[in-house]
């Protein structure tokens, strides 16, 4: 129940920034002229002016959504890496109160291929999504407490 209210808030607040960014383009066009607002970020507060969401940077030319708990943790990033090897490519992070991920859904390898990564202690626990190379099929694996990998099914040519 509480992670269908969470999701309906993301959705509500996402459509809210992308209505209003349509209708203020629109109406710039309308008037003849283009705005550009710049700013390094933004911040999205609540009634009591304490900030519960940032849109900022997180990295050289990578821009990150993210989303704070109570205790001013950030619990969800939505943005793009930007690490030369990775430059670009989307994430969502799910962490916890201390700033270790937990979830991670994200787009890797040559096929662009979408993946899972759950994680404990900084750690890769187990992995769930389609072959690193080509796409088509889909694996799971899992990591022992040591770090060696057992793939349950599929093809997991690691990292």
């Amino acid at each position: 129940m509480i992670q269908n209210k969470f999701g309906l808030l993301v959705l509500v607040l996402l459509s809210g920034f992308a209505g209003g960014f349509v209708s203020n383009c629109i109406m710039a066009r309308a008037q003849g002229f283009e705005q550009v607002i710049a700013a390094k970020s933004f911040q999205l507060v609540n009634d009591n002016g304490k900030v519960i969401g940032t849109w900022a940077s997180c990295g050289p030319q990578a821009g990150c959504l993210n989303f704070y708990d109570d205790n001013n943790n950030v619990r969800l990033q939505l943005g793009l890496y930007s690490a030369p090897s990775e430059k670009g490519m989307p994430f969502v992070g799910l962490f916890d109160e201390k700033y270790q991920i937990k979830e991670l859904l994200r787009l890797y390898g040559p096929a662009l291929a979408p993946v899972l990564v759950q994680k404990n202690n900084d750690q890769d626990r187990m992995i769930l999504g389609l072959d690193l190379h080509d796409s088509e099929e889909a694996f799971q694996v899992s990591f022992g407490k040591d770090g060696v990998s057992h793939v349950q099914f599929g093809n997991y040519s690691g990292k």
